[in-house]
């Protein structure tokens, strides 16, 4: 079930994301990191901590090689990244995984033409502000009436690019605490993770306002 819901999320959210993103196939040594403070723990020795989130707990608890799950598998979730213009990419949202890959790209274990999912943003998609030209629909991990998650999901109307962050934010992490305590066999979803003429085809980004 769990396989199925990834799947429908992935081939509906992303490309609907595009509205106010930009699909790009970036090499990580182009993307700089938001902070430097992941990298140089994860590049450390082991942590013994919690943060909430258990690929990347035991990624720092060493019990799990973040950087080469990355290598070998690809990554469940596009990165988010900031275009600053002559500043360069930035990360906004994977910064625990783009900084496991830097560490892998400084040990020479990151292939030179290996590329990675990016949905690229230079206006605001975090102004409130932000109004879509035509309101996108995403889906979202439905809750119960205690807030608890039940493994369906429903669908919701954006009218703004703050809304179409925060949806894609919603979901991830639930998906990501099924997938690991549940040690599911899912694979992660090859429209982020096998480079193609898919996205080219995508023309929803080509809005004006950004």
């Amino acid at each position: 079930m769990i396989k199925e819901l990834y799947e429908t999320l992935i081939n509906i959210n992303v490309p609907a994301m595009c509205s106010c993103y930009k699909p790009v196939w970036l090499h990580p040594s182009k993307i700089q990191l938001r902070r430097d403070k992941e990298y140089k723990e994860l590049s450390g020795p082991a942590i013994n901590v919690n943060k909430g989130d258990p690929y990347v707990t035991a990624a720092y608890n060493k019990t799990f090689d973040l950087g080469k799950d990355l290598l070998d598998n690809g990554t469940y979730w596009p990165y988010l990244i900031n275009d600053r213009g002559k500043t360069g990419y930035f990360v906004r949202e994977g910064n625990h995984r783009m900084a496991a890959i830097h560490i892998l790209i400084e040990q020479g274990l990151w292939p030179k033409d290996r590329k990675v999912f990016c949905l690229v943003y230079s206006k605001n998609v975090y102004d409130p502000l932000y109004i879509l030209e035509k309101p996108v629909y995403l889906l979202k991990v439905k809750l119960n009436d205690e807030g608890q998650p039940l493994k369906e999901l429903v669908e919701h109307k954006c009218r703004t690019a703050s809304e179409v962050k925060d949806i894609f934010n919603f979901s991830t992490p639930y998906f990501r605490n099924w997938i690991w305590f549940d040690k599911l066999d899912i694979k992660q979803h090859p429209l982020i993770n096998k480079e193609t003429n898919y996205w080219n085809s995508v023309d929803m980004h080509k809005e004006k306002l950004r």
